[in-house]
Formats: C-alpha cells, structure tokens, sequence
C-alpha cells in the first residue's frame, strides 16, 4: 500500500530528476554555445535557466514537510544525488 508520504517522495523525486535533465541539457548546451561562439544559443541558455530556478523553488516548498516529518527516512537530497548520477551515467 502506497501511503500519502510515499506518494509525496516519489512526486519530489521525479521532480529532481527533471530539475536534473534540465540543468545537464542547459550545461551541454552553454558548451556548445561558448565552443561554437554561438551568442543566440548562449541567450537561449540564460533564458530557460528560468524553468530550473522554478524547478528549485517548487523543490524548496516541498523539502520542508520532509524535513519535519520523515525523521529516519532518506533525505530529498538523496534523490538529487540519485538524479546527477544517473544524468552522469547517461553521458
């Protein structure tokens, strides 16, 4: 049985997971800016660096109901390590 917490860590873990893919797209793409001196896709990359620095708010609201309520559990921070690795993984 999934109880509501449960539900709760599984929602912020695909939510870290996609903060993850788009800051390693953003990062893959502000190298290609820079070794193509490519000024658009440069812009381009500051422009969405919006939708992670929504992505880290929404992960900031959330972060404080686990921190008083899943004493014992692993932290949110596990699954944003989870997510780099596996962002490493797939390079």
């Amino acid at each position: 049985m999934i109880t509501h917490h449960d539900q709760e860590f599984a929602d912020l873990k695909q939510l870290l997971l996609t903060m993850a893919a788009h800051s390693r797209d953003a990062v893959t793409r502000a190298i290609q800016a820079l070794t193509d001196r490519n000024e658009e896709l440069a812009k381009r990359v500051i422009e969405d660096d919006s939708i992670v620095d929504q992505l880290e708010i929404k992960v900031d609201e959330v972060e404080p109901a686990f921190e008083s309520s899943s004493r014992g559990r692993s932290s949110p921070h596990h699954y944003c390590d989870e997510g780099i690795a596996r962002s490493r993984a797939g390079m």
